[in-house]
């Protein structure tokens, strides 16, 4: 009896195998012995069910935060940077199994709309590693951006434009990341609202067959949009 192939396992032994073809992936041997502690089925499931949203206009949004869920639950409160990496090569592995069209670029955009979701739904977001010669530095880092973290939106606006004056940029873009992170949170909300309206709006106008309304429609897009989408078409 010939033994049935493991298409997860073989991706993932693919990616990890220092000796099998040329890939994007440049791994640590911390990060590859995690690699089997993942749960390949339970992953396999999570993209089979974001492949699926992704081709599901009506419950797309729901399933994959559904999906997002249980990456969350997978990585846990405080991954480790290997564990992180773990998972990532895990996913893209199923992912890869899914639509095994998907070039490096789709896996790499792929696993960037679940580290979105995972930032926007969990405040989850990839540790910074721990190699050897950047444990010190990162620590630094790390201390130094915790005191930032406490500073006042005005508080850090003004160190930035004191930076500035004394064009010490190299801080002043160190701050200014901060204020830009704080405006990713805020925002966040907005923009996952505004991506199901667009969905939602894209649906409905499906329905409408009221030409006049079709024209008040219309005539409410601006030009340079419908320039821009006419084009993608053509």
């Amino acid at each position: 009896m010939v033994a049935k192939k493991n298409p997860i396992g073989e991706m993932v032994a693919n990616l990890v195998n220092p000796s099998a073809q040329s890939t994007s992936d440049s791994l640590h041997l911390a990060e590859v012995n995690q690699v089997p502690l993942v749960d390949l089925v339970k992953m396999q499931k999570v993209t089979n069910k974001v492949v699926e949203a992704e081709g599901d206009i009506d419950l797309g949004m729901s399933k994959i935060d559904q999906a997002v869920s249980v990456v969350a639950e997978m990585l846990g409160t405080s991954p480790s940077f290997d564990w992180w990496e773990a998972i990532r090569i895990a996913y893209q592995s199923s992912y890869k199994v899914s639509k095994p069209k998907v070039d490096d670029a789709g896996l790499e955009s792929a696993w960037g709309r679940i580290t979105t979701k995972l930032f926007v739904n969990f405040e989850l977001k990839k540790p910074a590693s721990p190699r050897k010669g950047s444990v010190a530095v990162s620590e630094s880092r790390q201390k130094k951006l915790d005191g930032v973290k406490r500073l006042t939106d005005d508080q850090i606006q003004k160190a930035i434009a004191g930076f500035k004056e004394v064009e010490n940029f190299e801080e002043a873009k160190f701050y200014k990341k901060e204020m830009q992170r704080r405006e990713e949170l805020k925002n966040a909300p907005l923009i996952e609202k505004r991506k199901e309206n667009q969905k939602l709006i894209s649906r409905c106008i499906y329905k409408v067959t009221d030409d006049t309304l079709i024209a008040k429609i219309m005539a409410l897009i601006p030009k340079t949009v419908i320039t821009e989408v006419t084009q993608k078409v053509e």
